[in-house]
């Protein structure tokens, strides 16, 4: 059976085993070797594989130091478009926009996008909170309510439409929150790209090892293409470009180098 495992090489000795008779008979193996699956070179893809000194027996231990040089991903600033809905939405970001600062146009438009929106995230994390959470926890308040005034007819039944109420509009937010993440879901599956590719075409390190695949790839930018497109702005294009955007379009984001 195949189980698709890899040898991923060694470090130190180069046999781990020895039978210990003399040297007419003498026998050196690699008997003992540790295997690995695509995924979890992945995964850990600064790994040591080592093979120690034989102390006791005819065998040498394997040790393994499992690292990777992944780091966590970035999170990106995304708008929400239930954060509309909110009573406070609009001065939340009028007072971030507000906020002085200096520098170039370009600049000042950049810091005042970083600004609103680290104070959005701010804002969304202490008053819209988690809606999932939101949802389950509105559930279970229903439920009991409902299982008291089945038990009780005495029971008030303000509180139990006061939840339901809650419930509806933390649903109408659910609703909008995966309406505005369908648009972009073409994008996520378009970009999954094959495990055997990629541990065939790339190194543990993510650099490609078969640099004659770059000859594949048909040059179609000229000189004149790559002058136009190196040229500045004029401030009059870039407005026109902002304000022609889609509501659902990201923030342009502008990085001082």
């Amino acid at each position: 059976m195949d189980c698709e495992l890899l040898d991923p090489g060694y470090s130190g000795y180069i046999f781990t085993w020895y039978n210990g008779w003399s040297p007419s008979k003498r026998i050196w193996k690699r008997l003992d070797r540790i295997l690995a699956s695509h995924e979890w070179m992945s995964l850990f893809d600064s790994t040591n594989f080592n093979h120690l000194i034989r102390t006791g027996s005819d065998h040498s231990p394997l040790f393994l130091i499992a690292k990777t040089n992944q780091r966590d991903p970035i999170k990106y600033f995304k708008f929400l478009d239930l954060w509309a809905e909110e009573v406070d939405f609009k001065s939340v970001v009028e007072q971030a926009w507000n906020i002085k600062v200096q520098g170039s146009p370009m600049w000042r438009f950049h810091l005042k996008l970083k600004n609103t929106s680290r104070q959005l995230s701010e804002w969304s994390k202490n008053t819209v909170g988690n809606i999932f959470d939101r949802i389950k926890e509105l559930k279970d308040t229903v439920g009991k309510l409902e299982d008291n005034i089945i038990l009780d007819n005495s029971e008030n039944m303000a509180l139990l439409n006061q939840a339901n109420a809650m419930l509806i509009r933390v649903y109408k937010k659910e609703e909008s929150f995966w309406k505005q993440k369908s648009g972009v879901k073409w994008c996520v599956e378009g970009e999954v790209n094959s495990k055997y590719f990629h541990s065939n075409l790339f190194t543990k390190k993510g650099v490609i090892s078969d640099m004659s695949i770059l000859d594949c790839i048909p040059k179609i930018i000229n000189d004149a293409d790559n002058e136009m497109l190196t040229t500045i702005p004029t401030m009059e294009e870039l407005r026109e470009v902002v304000f022609a955007m889609s509501s659902q379009s990201a923030v342009i984001r502008f990085q001082k180098h």
